[in-house]
């Protein structure tokens, strides 16, 4: 019997683990959102090429994936008006850099600098393995004074320290900005991971706009 019960439990543990992590957008409070620090995304680079880019031209640049996890995650549009699924191409046995496809694009989505010697490039700033906080501190002060604010995996809780910055994509087809989380062990950057928008189309923007204004005006 008790084998049995742990065999149940150790079920049980292996389907939290693999559920989707909530988007931190949610745990913000709209003033919270307009003070977090924006990270130039669109003049970002990794070893020269953006981090958004035709599926064929992360090929080209980076090769085959190591592996390919199919229907890893969803984009949901808000207000019941449906989801996709998207694809996660992992670079490196210890899924050191990490890809969402969805349809030809390519985004990208986690570098764990515990394992990689990757750069990140941009205007602000270069983030690498050994960016500190300090250093991200002075770049992004407003941020920087929202750590550990907003949604996080139980495991990261008491072990890493977090921030979330802003992506510079335009808003006008997506119902807010991205978000990027930093997460930093004993003062050291350790992950980056992009939770990018996915961009609505014009109908789909409409109800969103029309149901927000009901909810606003009840």
């Amino acid at each position: 019997m008790e084998k049995i019960f742990f065999l149940i439990f150790a079920c049980f543990l292996l389907l939290i683990s693999c559920s989707e992590k909530p988007s931190p957008d949610n745990e913000f409070s709209q003033t919270e959102k307009a003070l977090l620090d924006v990270l130039e995304i669109t003049k970002t680079s990794i070893n020269d090429y953006p981090i958004i880019l035709a599926k064929d031209e992360l090929r080209k640049t980076k090769g085959e994936p190591t592996s390919i996890k199919e229907a890893c995650g969803k984009y949901i549009f808000k207000h019941h008006q449906g989801n996709v699924d998207y694809h996660c191409w992992n670079y490196g046995e210890n899924h050191e850099v990490v890809y969402n496809i969805l349809d030809e694009q390519a985004v990208l989505s986690q570098i764990n600098f515990e394992k990689s010697k990757l750069k990140l490039v941009s205007p602000k700033i270069t983030l690498s393995e050994n960016t500190s906080f300090e250093e991200v501190k002075r770049v992004f002060p407003k941020s920087s004074a929202l750590k550990n604010t907003g949604a996080q995996d139980p495991k990261v809780r008491g072990v890493y320290d977090w921030i979330f910055l802003k992506d510079d994509l335009p808003v006008e087809n997506r119902p807010n900005q991205g978000l990027i989380e930093l997460r930093f062990k004993d003062g050291k950057l350790k992950y980056f991971e992009y939770y990018f928008q996915r961009e609505y189309s014009r109908a789909q923007m409409e109800k969103y706009l029309e149901q927000n204004k009901k909810v606003k005006n009840n």
